[in-house]
């Protein structure tokens, strides 16, 4: 019998269902049925009965669940143990970092935490949402800020923020004196967007169809400052964050931000972790000092 084994029997049990803790385990039905087939062939014996829906375990399935349990608690625990004393030796947090996320907050937040763990390096990596996605997937980066939606079956999601949009307009733009307008107003206007690997640009289009049009992307861009800097010389609109929004107005007297009085979206931003993979001790510092900052600044 292996670990893989007995975690497997337990996520059996847990969906009574083969076909369904095969989908969570993303494995074929055929291979788990074969594994659970293997298990009862070693101790021969029935784990399960097999009814039309679903499977119900055995007495001694019952018995062998109660003692795997109790295995996979203590092995998750030494591994636990092995993996803080190893990661005790490793002082690089590699971060992934979409850099429309709250520049200038990220970044006094970053050089903070570098004051306290002076011997930790932070490695930041900016890369567009869906991007930091495919990397923690593929565990490329220990932690990554990210934008929700996110593929859920493979990551976890650790909330930090969340930030209404704004309009950004430059002083000469007939809007430009509004203290709100609505999404629908905006049908025939010239949008400044950023790239299709980012989430915020899915989320606008989104909301402009809900409102009834294509929004005229004129401009992309990988760049929150290209970004601003054609909002500054009057080539289109754009749709930021909000606190991305009110720095770029306080950094650029060439443009006015406007507020939407229809809420069209939220951006919720927050960790992505690996779901098959343990966080170690010095990210979970990090994490933990960033969930810190925000909520002690009482930053949403």
């Amino acid at each position: 019998m292996e670990i893989k084994q007995i975690k497997y029997f337990i996520q059996v049990c847990k969906d009574r269902s083969v076909s369904k803790a095969a989908e969570n385990l993303h494995i074929s039905q055929q291979g788990l049925s074969k594994i659970i087939k293997n298990l009862e062939n070693e101790f021969e014996v029935e784990l399960f009965e097999r009814t039309s829906k679903g499977v119900i375990l055995t007495e001694f399935g019952s018995l062998l669940l109660e003692k795997s349990e109790k295995i996979i608690e203590e092995f998750d625990l030494m591994l636990d143990f092995l993996n803080d004393k190893a990661n005790l030796q490793k002082r690089t947090i590699s971060l992934g970092l979409p850099n429309i996320l709250y520049s200038d907050l990220f970044s006094l937040i970053i050089c903070e935490f570098n004051e306290r763990h002076p011997d930790v390096n932070l490695e930041i990596v900016e890369l567009g949402s869906y991007a930091c996605e495919r990397y923690m997937e593929k565990d490329l980066l220990d932690i990554s800020f990210a934008v929700k939606p996110i593929n859920a079956s493979k990551l976890g999601f650790i909330p930090v923020a969340t930030s209404d949009v704004m309009l950004l307009v430059n002083k000469n733009h007939y809007l430009a004196n509004r203290k709100e307008v609505e999404l629908k107003e905006l049908a025939d206007e010239q949008f400044i967007m950023l790239t299709t690997d980012y989430k915020s640009r899915h989320l606008i289009i989104e909301s402009c169809i809900r409102e009834g049009f294509n929004p005229n992307i004129i401009f992309t861009t990988s760049q929150l400052d290209r970004i601003i800097g054609l909002v500054a010389h009057n080539k289109g609109i754009a749709i930021l964050p909000e606190l991305n929004s009110i720095n770029a107005a306080k950094n650029n007297d060439k443009i006015s931000v406007i507020s939407f009085k229809d809420k069209p979206f939220k951006i919720e931003v927050g960790f992505i972790t690996n779901k098959f993979k343990k966080i170690n001790i010095i990210t979970k510092k990090f994490i933990n000092y960033t969930l810190g900052y925000f909520k002690d600044n009482e930053i949403s």
